[in-house]
């Protein structure tokens, strides 16, 4: 039995993370799946913007009131049903799989109270959940985005990678640090993170991940 029910890799564009999502796809009975735009923290969102709403619902029965029907709203079936949502569709075929989850890059524009919540609200819905922060040597991410005219900051970038590597040490029990140099340069360093899965590492299946060609965006 693998510690976690969900994995996800919490990341940034030229980070190598379609190769550690192959990677992760070497454990028997794993799918981790690629991007999806980010959109279920479209949905966190949405849902929090709704919430607004509360402290208007006692006096929001009469029509003349500008918030009026907010007391009819329940929040929490509505946050429910948009996360069911989006496991039937966006992860649909995966809820029988030992291991699930997906990567996202689309980190760089949150604040850290912002991606301490948004994972907090993962964690609630996606049971017994890992979270693989993923970083690379900066000033490589920052010239690969710049060779393709990718409109991302390098002080967005910078502040992001230092949330990913905060987050990963306050949390340690749900999160690990991956660095992309790290096990390219010697991919039996990944052995710490199938240790942390529970998953055993099958150093050819892996060798063979490392050596084909996945995203051109990792370069």
């Amino acid at each position: 039995m693998l510690n976690f029910d969900h994995a996800f890799i919490v990341t940034y564009g030229r980070s190598g993370s379609t190769l550690l999502q192959g990677v992760l796809n070497t454990i028997p009975g794993a799918e981790i799946r690629g991007e999806n735009g980010n959109a279920l923290f479209v949905l966190f969102q949405a849902a929090r913007h709704l919430r607004i709403t509360s402290p208007h619902g006692k006096k929001a029965n009469d029509p003349t009131h500008p918030w009026y029907g907010a007391h009819l709203i329940d929040h929490e079936m509505f946050e429910a049903e948009l996360v069911a949502a989006f496991k039937g569709n966006v992860m649909a075929g995966s809820e029988h799989n030992l291991l699930r989850g997906f990567k996202e890059i689309r980190y760089q524009t949150m604040t850290r109270d912002q991606l301490w919540d948004y994972l907090a609200f993962l964690r609630q819905y996606f049971p017994r959940t890992a979270f693989i922060m993923n970083t690379r040597n900066l000033d490589e991410v920052i010239a690969s985005n710049a060779r393709a005219k990718h409109m991302i900051g390098e002080a967005e970038l910078r502040h992001a990678d230092q949330n990913f590597r905060d987050y990963a040490a306050e949390f340690p029990d749900h999160a690990y640090h991956t660095h992309y140099d790290d096990f390219t340069a010697d991919p039996l360093v990944l052995r710490g993170l199938f240790d942390f899965l529970g998953a055993r590492m099958d150093e050819d299946a892996v060798a063979k991940v490392m050596g084909r060609t996945h995203s051109m965006r990792t370069r």
